[in-house]
């Protein structure tokens, strides 16, 4: 159908061509390739989907994937859990794009282990860590009892190593009375949070108790400075900044009508249900100045899971898209905010892009699902800037992947259509998407946790087949 609008949209443009002076025709003639462009777009998305590029089998189970840039080429993180010992680990891939091509110099070494469960994993860059000579990954993690890990910030050595000089780095205290060790960490992001020029590092946490929740709040951890690599004897000073948001945030500059422009933390709470938006009105941004920080709640629409800042109706502003859960009707949700001209009075239009994403087939078995958005095509940046953004959506316990995908270009349609890219017997994990191998195509990377492996989806063309849809229920 693409060949045939393409050969019918050709054929309009040299017959249908009117002469200069014929300004109606010329009009209708723009209308026309107007419309059959916009239609030519959306068969092109709703038929761009990926396809299945190859499966690597794991010793232990993983829970999340996410890639990490390395010099010249794209590393894997990747969270395994081995069911027999308990024991968890985070691995570090190198070489992926090689062995994609089908190259043998794949690595996998542990980055961490006994030091808590995983939950995110990011690169350290040089600015940051300017009197070190070594390169390190930065890791969140949350208490996990089986191996009385504390949860903790934790910057990792590369490559890692036992003969290491200074080792793994921890930035968070660990309490004697046992407190510390029950702190979920979440994420992290870099921020100078006082303005003395050092990159401060903003997390969520929150302590789990059995049966409740006891702390949930966002806070900073002050760098200091120069001694950041001798953190082993000295811990970054924590600062309260507000409770509430606990799972994700995000932090991005907002414009005031005034001209002026706000740092604002869009923070999600999963355990109170609220989406909240913070930010500080000193007069230097300096949010060691606790009586200057302000927070407004923007929902409360259900149990907030996954949050991502991307401009998703394409028209040149930046939105907040999160996902949900809802415990009742056991039934996710992908929704977008749109953010105001005044984000601290004007109202944040709240679109539902889709209802069911995830659906939990018992209640309190795992929350919402994972989303990232991107463009499917890497080699025109420029130009896929302009367009709507797809969103891929790792469904948790439900076992499948979904990609969602704009069904018009106009700024004011909120629409989406939903489809499965793949489906496993058990939960799938927090999934990545890049251009792995640099070759102008995003890849997906998704962890399937029951088989122990992880697949790779490419948005490479190819000949249409099975491996469009891949149901690993499917014998």
């Amino acid at each position: 159908m693409l060949r045939l609008t393409s050969v019918f949209l050709i054929f309009v443009f040299f017959v249908c061509s009117p002469t200069p002076s014929s300004g109606f025709f010329e009009s209708l003639l723009n209308r026309v390739q107007k419309n059959l462009m916009t239609r030519w777009e959306q068969l092109r998305d709703q038929q761009t989907r990926p396809r299945l590029l190859a499966q690597l089998h794991l010793d232990g189970s993983p829970t999340f994937v996410e890639t990490v840039e390395n010099v010249g080429n794209m590393d894997l993180a990747v969270c395994s859990f081995n069911k027999t010992g308990k024991k968890v680990s985070l691995l570090r891939m190198q070489h992926v794009a090689e062995w994609l091509k089908g190259e043998d110099n794949f690595t996998t070494e542990v980055m961490a282990s006994a030091m808590g469960w995983p939950n995110a994993v990011g690169r350290i860059e040089n600015d940051i860590l300017v009197d070190s000579q070594q390169d390190y990954w930065w890791m969140t993690t949350t208490y996990y009892a089986p191996e009385r890990s504390g949860g903790s910030i934790t910057f990792l050595p590369l490559p890692s190593n036992e003969s290491d000089l200074i080792g793994h780095v921890r930035v968070t205290k660990q309490g004697k009375s046992g407190h510390a060790k029950n702190w979920y960490y979440s994420m992290i992001d870099w921020v100078d949070m006082d303005q003395d020029g050092w990159p401060d590092i903003v997390t969520t946490r929150s302590r789990v108790m059995p049966g409740s929740v006891k702390v949930s709040e966002l806070i900073w951890l002050q760098n200091p400075g120069l001694s950041s690599l001798w953190t082993s004897r000295r811990s970054w000073t924590a600062h309260p900044i507000t409770h509430g948001p606990d799972v994700t945030f995000r932090v991005l500059r907002i414009p005031l009508p005034s001209g002026e422009s706000r740092l604002v933390i869009i923070g999600a709470g999963y355990w109170d249900n609220k989406l909240y938006a913070v930010w500080t009105d000193d007069p230097e941004e300096d949010w060691s100045n606790v009586e200057a920080v302000n927070e407004r709640v923007i929902d409360n629409h259900g149990w907030f899971y996954d949050l991502q800042i991307a401009d998703v109706n394409a028209d040149g502003r930046d939105d907040v898209i999160v996902s949900t859960w809802v415990h009742g009707l056991q039934q996710g949700s992908v929704i977008v905010y749109e953010i105001p001209c005044d984000f601290i009075h004007g109202k944040w239009r709240r679109h539902t892009l889709i209802d069911g994403a995830v659906d939990m087939p018992l209640p309190d078995l795992g929350s919402g699902g994972r989303i990232k958005v991107f463009h499917p095509v890497a080699l025109h940046s420029a130009v896929s800037r302009k367009k709507k953004p797809f969103i891929i959506v790792s469904g948790d316990n439900d076992g499948r992947v979904y990609v969602l995908i704009p069904s018009s270009r106009k700024t004011n349609d909120w629409e989406y259509i939903s489809h499965d890219i793949y489906r496993a017997r058990g939960p799938v994990g927090a999934l990545a998407i890049d251009d792995l191998n640099h070759d102008g195509f995003m890849e997906i990377v998704i962890p399937v946790m029951d088989s122990n492996k992880l697949m790779f989806f490419t948005y490479e063309p190819g000949p249409i087949g099975p491996e469009y849809f891949v149901d690993e229920r499917t014998p």
